[in-house]
């Protein structure tokens, strides 16, 4: 039985998990984004601030799992159609994050897999619009033996663009975004807050304390 215990713990080590190892605090979560548009017509850069915020649900059906709701100020397409409003939870085995729809919870979609490595092909729901594959290059473990923080750097094999998911935060063009290559609507994370608390920010424009949002 002790070689038994003894073998699970090394498979969980090279994959760089533990069993259990939480992934997101999804209690009051808020991601301030901003959209950067760029018009090559008129050489113009223009603007436009969304956000994204998470609330509990709890155990919503017979599958025993834990939700949470995220809104989000800024339409995600999924599945064909574009919403607001969305179910998520994370499999802490798996190291994956998944979300259903609002409108239909029959299916759940793919939004992050933490347990990827280096040569593996980061593909779910954020990348259905990127052009060619995005390519897991470099893998980041930080944080404290209590509480690690796994990044995964993943490059794009069209145009070589790098995009970064970090455990706790998500992506660094915000949580639920559709990623592009083409450079013209860029979503870029500006501001992440756990409990009104800033964990992370980009520049001098994010407050300590963010705004309450009733929506």
């Amino acid at each position: 039985m002790k070689k038994t215990y003894c073998f699970l713990a090394f498979i969980c080590c090279i994959s760089g998990h533990f069993f259990g190892q939480q992934l997101f605090d999804f209690e009051n979560a808020r991601w301030d984004i901003t959209m950067m548009n760029w018009n090559k017509n008129e050489f113009k850069v223009s603007s436009q601030k969304v956000f994204q915020t998470t609330s509990k649900i709890g155990k919503i059906d017979t599958t025993g799992y834990c939700y949470y709701k995220l809104n989000t100020s800024m339409a995600f397409n999924l599945n064909g159609i574009e919403q607001n409003q969305f179910l998520i939870r994370q499999d802490t085995v798996s190291g994956r994050v998944f979300v259903r729809s609002f409108m239909d919870e029959t299916e759940e979609f793919l939004l992050y897999d933490f347990n990827l490595n280096v040569g593996d092909t980061f593909h779910t729901v954020l990348t259905s619009q990127l052009k060619g594959e995005l390519i897991v290059t470099r893998i980041v473990n930080s944080g404290t033996s209590e509480k690690p923080v796994r990044s995964i750097e993943a490059r794009l094999t069209e145009g070589g663009m790098l995009f970064k998911f970090t455990e706790g935060i998500g992506c660094l063009n915000g949580f639920l975004v559709n990623l592009t290559s083409d450079g013209t609507n860029v979503p870029i994370l500006k501001c992440f807050y756990l409990n009104t608390e800033l964990v992370y920010s980009i520049g001098d424009d994010c407050p300590p304390t963010p705004k309450l949002n009733s929506r």
